[in-house]
């Protein structure tokens, strides 16, 4: 990791979204690009409520040549997110509109999973699905999202659970 996404990392979890992505921008100005820097930035845009400038950074990320990386599973979920911000902000969620949205953000979140995102992305997808209207899926996804989360006495597995 470099010095400057270390320094917007530590923006965001201080909750510093704007600050981060000044940041962000300032690290890819004239640089190469750099495809943590790119999702630092769409995931701090994302946070302000900045879709289409996240939806901007994440398209610049060539994400095949990410693997199987800690980043990919980053950049994968946030897309999921981002279609999950979609689908929440429109008001006919029986749209064709929102059955694409649910349906990216479902399928980018399985992919996150498949990566090695854990319980985290298998929760997204699963209640995508559930809300898209398709238990099977959902239950499927709910079942992997708590065979990955942590021990059955871990906090997290009980948020998982709940």
């Amino acid at each position: 990791m470099s010095d400057a996404a270390s320094t917007i990392r530590e923006a965001l979890n201080a909750g510093l979204n704007a600050q981060a992505l000044d940041l962000a921008r300032g690290a890819a100005a004239g640089n190469v690009a750099d495809p943590e820097i790119d999702y630092l930035a769409a995931l701090a845009s994302a946070r302000l409520g900045a879709v289409a400038e996240a939806e901007r950074r994440l398209a610049e990320i060539d994400r095949d040549s990410l693997g199987a990386s800690p980043l990919a599973v980053e950049v994968w979920s946030l897309a999921g997110r981002i279609a999950k911000d979609r689908y929440a902000a429109l008001a006919d969620r029986t749209s064709a509109a929102a059955h694409d949205f649910a349906q990216t953000a479902i399928a980018d979140y399985e992919h996150a999973h498949a990566l090695g995102g854990g319980a985290y992305s298998a929760v997204n997808a699963a209640t995508m699905a559930m809300l898209a209207g398709d238990a099977l899926r959902a239950n499927r996804l709910a079942t992997q999202a708590l065979a990955t989360a942590g021990a059955a006495g871990d906090h997290w597995h009980h948020a998982t659970a709940a």
